[in-house]
């Protein structure tokens, strides 16, 4: 198990300018790596694992297939620390026997009950770099995520735009500094809200 300690920060949906061009001076980077991300996330048809603030999912990175549990942690002035687990696959499929062996998954929940329930796809402009002495990753998020919709052949769709500041390795008091760095420089704003929370709450309005 790894534990995640990342901070959130929100953007203007109107904003429309180069972030990475005003981000770069800030974080002194020459440039970003770039990345597709699709992500399907899976619970049971109760969404026992929501209700035990579980998290999983499987994400096509380059060609590759992780599988990854998450907890829900806690959070203490916007910055998320949380267990995390992650497997690489062969294919696009659930591992169970990777999940039964797993010392988080809730005993409650059958495996055998789990599908996809909502995805997150977006591009992801990130850059790893030293600060106050800690590691850390800056990626700004831009995309969708997508539900099924109640009708044939309809998708309910809210938008992701959103940078993750996560630390690599150091002290979590660094991700902080930097969140309040960019927050007075670029009028960001702090949010708690996770792509998987958002992604339920938007999978619960079809089924109302």
């Amino acid at each position: 198990m790894a534990q995640e300690i990342e901070l959130k920060l929100k953007i203007s949906q109107g904003e429309k300018r180069d972030l990475v061009a005003e981000l770069l001076p800030l974080i002194h980077v020459q440039s970003f790596w770039c990345t597709e991300l699709k992500n399907q996330y899976f619970d049971s048809p109760d969404l026992l694992l929501h209700q035990r603030k579980v998290a999983l999912r499987i994400r096509e990175k380059d060609g590759r297939y992780i599988q990854t549990l998450k907890t829900q942690g806690t959070v203490v002035d916007g910055l998320h620390q949380r267990g995390e687990w992650e497997w690489e696959l062969a294919e696009a499929q659930l591992d169970e026997t990777l999940l039964r062996c797993c010392d988080a998954w809730p005993d409650d929940v059958d495996i055998a009950s789990l599908s996809a329930v909502f995805q997150t796809n977006f591009e992801r402009k990130f850059a790893r770099f030293p600060w106050q002495g800690s590691e850390i990753e800056l990626a700004l998020d831009q995309g969708t995520i997508e539900v099924a919709g109640k009708s044939e052949n309809t998708r309910l769709h809210e938008s992701i735009y959103e940078i993750e500041l996560e630390l690599v390795s150091g002290e979590p008091s660094a991700v902080l500094e930097l969140g309040r760095v960019l927050q007075s420089e670029l009028e960001l704003e702090v949010y708690d809200r996770s792509k998987a929370e958002r992604g339920y709450r938007l999978y619960c309005t079809t089924q109302t």
